[in-house]
């Protein structure tokens, strides 16, 4: 919230690359609840795909930051990512594309001998995992808005978006969710 306190200033004019990284800042932030609750709700197909999608936008916007050119009807290099979150890309990709049939069924519970059944069951192993990719995701994006804040507002004093992080880094690697914390991280973004 502070992030958004700080920026509802009215910016100067904004370059095309600025204002392609706002768009895309503001459809990753549209996004954030509803994968908050296919996650809570046991929808790990859907929460997947939506992810990926997420990875992708943000590496997009962290080469657009970096000048890099955007190539028509091509992914963006996912090695940008922070956190290692490339790793996760080719595992939810099956999950998108379901060239694998196999991996649907891990989400899929039984009961009474069913073969599959409809309803959605939580399952702790997959809402941690997704949870800590959706975590991920979400500090990336806090890092290039307080970039971008920075270059719409370079006369204001900033709130220390690396502190927040770096705590809630803290958590996770306390939690177990991550291994470490890679100060590499925070220089990507």
């Amino acid at each position: 919230m502070a992030l958004v306190k700080q920026g509802s200033r009215e910016p100067g004019l904004a370059t095309e690359p600025q204002s392609i990284r706002v768009a895309l800042s503001a459809s990753l932030l549209q996004s954030t609840s509803i994968i908050e609750e296919l996650i809570s709700s046991g929808y790990y197909a859907c929460s997947s795909v939506c992810l990926r999608h997420n990875m992708e936008v943000l590496a997009r916007i962290m080469h657009i930051r970096e000048g890099k050119p955007v190539t028509d009807n091509r992914p963006p290099n996912l090695k940008i990512l922070p956190f290692e979150l490339s790793k996760n890309h080719g595992r939810l990709s099956e999950i998108c594309h379901v060239a694998k049939g196999e991996v649907h069924s891990d989400f899929i519970s039984t009961q009474d001998d069913l073969v599959a059944s409809p309803e959605v069951s939580y399952n702790e192993n997959y809402s941690k995992m997704l949870f800590n990719i959706h975590i991920a995701v979400l500090l990336g994006l806090a890092w290039e808005i307080h970039n971008l804040q920075s270059e719409f507002f370079p006369d204001i004093t900033e709130h220390d978006i690396l502190k927040a992080t770096d705590i809630i880094s803290q958590i996770l690697v306390d939690l177990n969710f991550w291994h470490r914390k890679d100060q590499n991280d925070q220089e990507k973004c």
